[in-house]
């Protein structure tokens, strides 16, 4: 399965695989693997870890998988996307805001910040599949909340007929 993706995805098809199963089965291993292989055909690979136990760390792993897909960039430096979802972006990757971007970012209502947030990481995926093929992996869903479901969304609907691969895992 994982490898007619990787080939689908070097065809332009990107999709969205997730796998299921117990604790101990395998499937950080198969995750491993799959960005082993991604890597031998070039492609790029970025990934997070949702470890929530009630520390609120869940958006780590999506500030994780922006900051790699970002590459070491200033997000704000990101001249292809429209200026309203710098801020966003910023936020997403975890980077520092002046203090007027700040206030005027939190201004903003919770919603229009989430869906800001997910434009600028699917377009941010996007950005990136058109200069190489990506896999993005994201392990634990289990533990994410609904801010996390939205961003993942994000994520697979810009692999959706772009050169990137999501590979999600869950118990």
């Amino acid at each position: 399965v994982i490898e007619r993706a990787l080939a689908a995805v070097r065809r332009g098809e990107g999709g969205w695989i997730h796998l299921r199963g117990e604790p101990g089965i395998g499937k950080t291993r198969l995750l491993a693997e799959a960005r082993q292989r991604a890597r031998a055909l070039g492609f790029g690979c970025a990934g997070g870890l949702i470890v929530d136990f009630g520390r609120g760390d869940a958006e780590e792993a999506f500030s994780s998988i922006a900051s790699q897909l970002l590459g070491g960039a200033d997000p704000m430096a990101a001249r292809w996307l429209p200026t309203e979802l710098l801020p966003a972006l910023c936020d997403v990757a975890g980077a520092i805001l002046s203090e007027v971007d700040r206030r005027s970012y939190q201004a903003t209502s919770d919603e229009i910040r989430s869906q800001r947030r997910g434009r600028a990481l699917g377009a941010l995926l996007g950005h990136r599949a058109n200069m190489a093929a990506w896999v993005v992996t994201l392990e634990d869903l289990q533990w994410g909340r609904p801010e996390q479901r939205a961003l993942l969304a994000a994520l697979v609907d810009a692999s959706s007929g772009a050169r990137a691969l999501i590979i999600t895992t869950s118990r």
